[in-house]
């Protein structure tokens, strides 16, 4: 009986010495594994995604990295809630419990980034401003024939100043009228046209013209300073549509990442 109870009782010890050193080499392993990084990420569209990082934009590469986070998510800059993004041809949207969510639109989503992203109306533009921008492409040494214009304008105070900034979107008509066509995003700020971007081509070479259009308006690091978004497509590539981001600095706009 006494031989049964020491035999009994060296199986136990036996046992909780395995079991410590389990638990002392699952605690080393744990140690030693890097802690996984979040990553701060900005998905505007399919083709257009970056990482944020000590107040830098690079691109993403490796669309799996930014796979099942959470993200705050914007359609046509209407915030719809937090959702998980997964990559797989293109970007998308779902749930907590995974379930796909339709969507249309231009997308803005990010992740672990404190930004925000304002709503907008187009709206035409008037006649005196109309004549504002034949007087700057004049200057500029572009021909062009008022009906082969198509325009429109954005108004929002960009820096915060309590004054409203209003935004340009022109793209020329493809027509025999014209030497040139062009496409060129303006912002009028205090009665002064300044260029984001622009592009001027002769006419028998509109299939490789860039064609321009404003895509949002956000705030990255919430310094009341706002960047614009603007989406670029080759006339002649339907698909090749990709996201540029500016912001003003020192009297112009300058690129913080191109596609």
């Amino acid at each position: 009986m006494i031989k049964e109870t020491i035999k009994n009782n060296k199986a136990y010890v036996a046992i909780i010495i395995i079991l410590f050193i389990y638990l002392l080499f699952a605690y080393i392993f744990y140690k030693k594994q890097p802690e996984k990084k979040k990553t701060n990420t900005l998905i505007v569209t399919d083709n257009s995604k970056y990482i944020y990082n000590n107040k830098q934009l690079t691109k993403l590469e490796d669309e799996s990295l930014a796979n099942w986070n959470d993200y705050n998510i914007y359609i046509n800059n209407k915030y719809i809630g937090e959702y998980k993004l997964q990559y797989n041809d293109k970007w998308y949207i779902y749930n907590e419990q995974r379930d796909p969510i339709k969507y249309e639109g231009n997308v803005i989503a990010f992740s672990n980034i404190d930004m925000n992203v304002f709503d907008y109306n187009r709206i035409n533009i008037m006649d005196n401003e109309q004549n504002m921008i034949k007087n700057y492409l004049e200057k500029e040494n572009i021909t062009f024939v008022d009906y082969n214009i198509y325009n429109s304008k954005v108004e929002i105070d960009l820096d915060d100043d309590g004054k409203t900034e209003k935004i340009y979107i022109i793209n020329s008509k493809i027509n025999d009228n014209e030497e040139n066509i062009f496409s060129m995003i303006l912002v009028e700020k205090n009665n002064k046209l300044i260029p984001v971007i622009s592009k001027v081509i002769p006419k028998n070479e509109y299939s490789d013209i860039d064609i321009y259009d404003l895509y949002g308006i956000i705030d990255i690091d919430k310094d009341d300073k706002k960047e614009i978004i603007i989406s670029k497509m080759i006339y002649s590539q339907p698909d090749s549509s990709c996201e540029i981001i500016f912001k003003y600095e020192n009297g112009k706009y300058n690129k913080l990442v191109d596609c």
